[in-house]
């Protein structure tokens, strides 16, 4: 049914359905952005080790593993590209061309410029052969922030399973919950 002229109730009705209509494919073209993030995150992790795999964080990115990682992996905080590279490339990584990283499923919260997701993530190695073993599994807060148009991780914390430290970056069950940064 058409509108009639001077129907200003009905014209700021269908203007608030448009703006909350552009606020949800917003939101979802941003999931669609993070999502992304971190598909480039796991191959740049297993493929491209080096300054492009730093370049998808903020210039203050920070990288927090925890304790209780397997044996031989990295613990502890790194912060900023210097201690990101070293991270990315040092031993405490499965073999380079070697390892194969997943991160799913995936919960985002979007606010603006700046959105968080909670996920498992998981790492396969190749052995000796064909054969593949999981290299380690774990839990994720991730922080994003959007810097001049792109989505970058601002901070990634990661606990892993078994660790007994999961619900320090997995927030409650509970929607209407408030997990702070």
């Amino acid at each position: 049914m058409p509108i009639a002229d001077g129907d200003d109730a009905a014209m700021t009705s269908v203007q608030a359905r448009l703006n909350r209509l552009e606020l949800r494919v917003r939101e979802l073209e941003d999931e669609r952005d993070l999502r992304d993030l971190l598909t480039r995150y796991s191959f740049g992790a297993d493929v491209y080790r080096g300054p492009q795999w730093v370049d998808l964080f903020t210039s203050d990115g920070v990288y927090d593993l925890g304790a209780g990682n397997v044996e031989g992996a990295f613990t502890g905080r790194f912060a900023g590209a210097d201690e990101l590279l070293g991270l990315i490339t040092g031993s405490g990584m499965p073999p380079e061309g070697r390892a194969q990283h997943y991160h799913g499923p995936m919960r985002f919260d979007i606010d603006g410029d700046r959105a968080t997701a909670e996920s498992y993530s998981i790492t396969y190695q190749l052995a000796d052969g064909d054969k593949a073993d999981v290299y380690c599994l774990g839990f994720n807060r991730w922080t994003f922030r959007r810097v001049d148009g792109r989505w970058q991780i601002a901070e990634r914390h990661r606990r892993e399973l078994g660790a007994g430290a999961e619900a320090e970056v997995i927030g409650p069950i509970d929607d209407d919950a408030v997990v702070s940064d």
